[in-house]
């Protein structure tokens, strides 16, 4: 790959990392409301930095803060609720 090829991937790269971080900050949100927590978006996306540049040098894949989907509660209650 060229400098100049790499260079036409910085728009969709830059792109990318605008949605990973709006999302990741509005899902630690909706989080943080739910469970009553105290929310700082900067302590948020700088742990969110931190684990992305350690899986760079590591060579693992890096982290966003997707809401996940679990078929189960994100908290343990005294009876499973599980979905029918």
């Amino acid at each position: 790959m060229s400098w100049h090829q790499a260079a036409g991937l910085l728009p969709v790269a830059g792109s990318m990392v605008l949605v990973i971080l709006a999302q990741s900050a509005a899902t630690a949100r909706a989080y943080a409301v739910r469970y009553n927590e105290r929310f700082t978006e900067n302590t948020d996306l700088v742990g969110l930095g931190l684990a992305n540049l350690t899986a760079g040098l590591s060579g693992t894949l890096s982290s966003t803060a997707a809401r996940p989907r679990p078929r189960w509660p994100t908290r343990p209650t005294a009876t499973p609720s599980w979905p029918s």
